[in-house]
This record gives C-alpha cells, structure tokens and sequence, in this order.
C-alpha cells in the first residue's frame, strides 16, 4: 500500500493543522520565516507560499533557507501571478518564483 500524498490548501500557514502531516501545503500566506516556521511544525512533503512580491530585504521568500535547513521542499508563487492569501488562485494560476535546494533537487 503507497501513502496518498494530498494537495492541502489553507489561507494563512497559521491555519494548517495536524491533519496537514505528510501532505503538500498550498498556503497564501508570505514566504518569511514566521510563515514558514508554521509550515514546518507539522512535518509536511512541502509547502508553497506567496512571494508577497518578494519585498524589502527579501521577505516574502526568507522562508525557504530556513525550511531548507530542516530538508522541506520549499517554493514561493510570484504574487502577480498568484493572490496572496489566496491558495486556490496560486494553485491555478501561480507561477513558481523562487524555491529552496531541497525543492530543487525534486526538479520544481
């Protein structure tokens, strides 16, 4: 029997729960490390965020060092093409702007 790995999508990385364990979170929140440290207390396949336009020192994507440091596959959607506390939309219509080593070594 193979695990079924599940797309979760939730508005605000603060939002995922237990039940987001072992699955790939879609979330609209911003890609900075507070957003990315609600991503990885829950031991997911990955995570997606929003770049929120990458912003002032960069962060909308600090996150994605961060959760490369604990081996998560990491990636943020480009917020003109994806909206921001939107899953769904960045789901549909996001294009990845910047992801982590680990998610590069998964050809993301």
């Amino acid at each position: 029997m193979t695990d079924t790995i599940r797309i979760i999508t939730v508005p605000s990385s603060a939002s995922a729960a237990a039940d987001c364990t072992g699955h790939v979170l879609i979330s609209g929140s911003y890609g900075g490390e507070y957003n990315a440290y609600h991503a990885a207390k829950w031991g997911l396949r990955g995570v997606v965020l929003n770049d929120a336009g990458v912003g002032y020192g960069n962060a909308g994507t600090k996150g994605l060092p961060y959760l490369d440091r604990i081996g998560m596959p990491a990636a943020t959607v480009d917020a003109f093409t994806g909206k921001i506390a939107d899953p769904d939309d960045m789901l549909e219509h996001g294009i990845v702007s910047h992801m982590n080593e680990a998610a590069g070594a998964l050809g993301i």
